[in-house]
């Protein structure tokens, strides 16, 4: 049987949350488990769901987006945080990528791109708004522009990278994972830095995002949008 993928919406603006709901919920992939206009009602419905996909609006009317951000991983670290933002400013998805979140989407998107990141997310991958990521001048550098000493990561470094993602930049976890020492894993992290012309880690997910390598769990993905796009969808959710 296909997995499903569990998805909460907190956003503020109902209209909004409607029209996305009824976009998302016409296939078996997903399913929206619940809907919350505010931080609080928000954080009890996702340590009651627990939901495998939390879509977070930045702007709350009633809390900062990146500090709520980092509350629900605190509280439900297994759940994958995708953000819907008004704004398609490169530095405000480095930072929101930098707090945790595995994906970044501006709101005038369509609703088939906004599946497409839910699915991604939802199989642990990090997934950008193709229009945030053109607008990267960072991920503009080609390859030939990039100093010499900046060469393919190492399996060990592509992993130290994945770990990375999904601890959310802690190095301690990173470094009790690997059987390895912090000061070991701020060698590595250094090294990818380097390599990759990454100021931090909202630098390094977005590298990572855009090159789409493969940082997913083992477990089997839901089914991709093939079928999606067969449906009749909406060009924008606003």
């Amino acid at each position: 049987m296909p997995y499903c993928i569990r998805m909460v919406v907190i956003d503020s603006q109902p209209l909004f949350v409607r029209g996305l709901v009824d976009a998302l919920n016409g296939g078996t992939d997903i399913k929206v488990v619940g809907t919350a206009q505010d931080s609080a009602t928000g954080m009890t419905l996702c340590l009651q769901s627990h939901p495998d996909v939390i879509l977070l609006a930045l702007d709350l009317c009633d809390a900062d987006g990146l500090t709520f951000l980092q509350s629900i991983l605190h509280k439900e670290p297994r759940a994958h945080v995708a953000i819907l933002a008004i704004e398609d400013s490169p530095l405000i998805a480095k930072d929101a990528l930098a707090a945790g979140a595995r994906g970044y989407m501006v709101k005038t998107s369509n609703a088939s791109r906004v599946r497409q990141m839910v699915l991604e997310v939802g199989c642990g991958r990090v997934w950008v708004d193709p229009v945030v990521l053109a607008k990267a001048p960072l991920l503009k550098t080609s390859p030939r522009d990039r100093k010499s000493n900046r060469g393919e990561l190492t399996s060990r470094e592509r992993e130290v990278a994945r770990l990375t993602l999904k601890h959310h930049g802690n190095v301690s976890k990173v470094a009790t994972e690997l059987y390895s020492s912090q000061s070991v894993v701020r060698y590595h992290l250094s090294n990818i830095y380097r390599k990759l012309g990454c100021q931090g880690i909202g630098d390094l997910v977005l590298q990572l995002s855009q090159s789409r390598w493969d940082f997913a769990p083992t477990r089997s993905p839901p089914p991709t949008t093939q079928n999606a796009s067969s449906r009749n969808e909406p060009d924008s959710l606003t």
